[in-house]
């Protein structure tokens, strides 16, 4: 069996990362080609011939990664191809949070349809989604990481059969040991991951600010576009101002053992997103076997749910108080500390890559044998 693997082969991408730690883990089982989406705009012939020795086709959907100056690709390549299409979706939004939302526009008509007609124009990614959900995003079965995607997804008309839920997966990169604290000085605190809007920087700079036992901040990772520089200088600016240099570093992209060494260093990882409908920072933090304290949304949740009710991580309000406060139970209360890591042991057990890829395989054959 052929899978062809359609991901964008971009060195700094969290789905290209997450794209090859599959492709390693299924190779051990099936044959995967892969194949670099832009090919279709770039080296058509190329791109035909490889679909041509796929059995299936499975496209890692990425909102912004099928456009070409604001131009939709994806529609007319994933029309293109005559064989059975699997969709893995990495971000699922009832409205995406990063913009005004197209529901919230007010008036009457035409001035209505003028204001949505603007509104598509200046927000092609947002339009461009809209309509590929409207087709089924041209797939025969569709991938979500979480139960409550599912849910957004069959409200926008998205039948059910189709869906499939398969986590997130944790790529163990260090082995399974506690993390019980013992008269701790100084606490190492770290977050992972692109810079980007989604994560509450005004929150942590108020825990920070808050912490009375000593600390140092890592953030482990770097920037992707222009946007995210204009970010990061923001934040560097205000750490100076609090007077933290020589302890609040931001250490651009680092390479995946560098990233390893810098996670088993720290003590505590922080997660404070104010929407997020994946992660993979968390998922890698977690691969450390790091104790982690994110800001509750519904994939916390749903990670809870998934690993019978027990949280693998410490889930707080989205108030500095409550981040403190937790992290200085998370670094004295011992019983605390056994009972997150014997959790955290089960969820790692529960979607290790190795149990995900399986999945994978399982539809692979069922859509085959359809």
């Amino acid at each position: 069996m052929n899978i062809g693997w359609i991901y964008p082969h971009r060195g700094h991408c969290g789905i290209t990362k997450y794209s090859l730690d599959y492709i390693d883990e299924l190779r051990k089982k099936i044959n995967i080609i892969d194949i670099d989406p832009y090919w279709w705009k770039t080296q058509r012939q190329i791109f035909l011939s490889l679909i041509d020795k796929c059995d299936i086709l499975h496209i890692q959907y990425d909102i912004a990664g099928f456009m070409d100056r604001d131009r939709d690709y994806y529609e007319p390549m994933s029309e293109s191809i005559k064989k059975p299409l699997i969709v893995t979706l990495h971000e699922v939004y009832d409205e995406d949070p990063a913009v005004f939302p197209r529901s919230g526009i007010k008036g009457s008509f035409p001035l209505l349809q003028l204001k949505r007609l603007l509104w598509d124009i200046r927000h092609p990614v947002q339009r461009n989604f809209t309509r590929h959900m409207h087709n089924v995003f041209y797939a025969n079965k569709i991938i979500v990481h979480h139960c409550y995607h599912t849910k957004i997804l069959i409200s926008k008309g998205i039948p059910e059969s189709v869906l499939y839920v398969i986590p997130m997966p944790v790529k163990t990169i260090s082995y399974l040991r506690n993390f019980v604290f013992h008269n701790l000085p100084e606490v190492n605190i770290v977050s992972c991951g692109f810079i980007n809007p989604a994560f509450d920087y005004q929150l942590l700079f108020c825990v920070l600010e808050k912490m009375k036992r000593p600390w140092n901040f890592t953030w482990i990772g770097g920037v992707r576009n222009e946007e995210q520089t204009y970010l990061l200088n923001q934040i560097r600016a205000k750490a100076e101002e609090c007077g933290w240099k020589e302890r609040f570093l931001v250490t651009g992209w680092v390479e995946e053992d560098e990233m390893t060494r810098r996670l088993e260093s720290s003590d505590v990882v922080l997660a404070l997103f104010k929407y997020r409908s994946s992660s993979a920072s968390i998922s890698t933090a977690m691969g450390a076997c790091k104790p982690v304290i994110a800001t509750k949304l519904p994939i916390i949740k749903d990670m809870i749910t998934y690993n019978g009710g027990n949280p693998p991580l410490l889930p707080v309000k989205a108030d500095a108080d409550s981040v403190v406060s937790s992290i200085e139970r998370l670094v004295t209360d011992i019983s605390l500390q056994k009972k997150l890591f014997e959790a955290l042991s089960g969820y790692i057990r529960n979607v290790a890559i190795d149990k995900t890829a399986e999945k994978h395989i399982e539809l692979y054959l069922e859509s085959v044998q359809k």
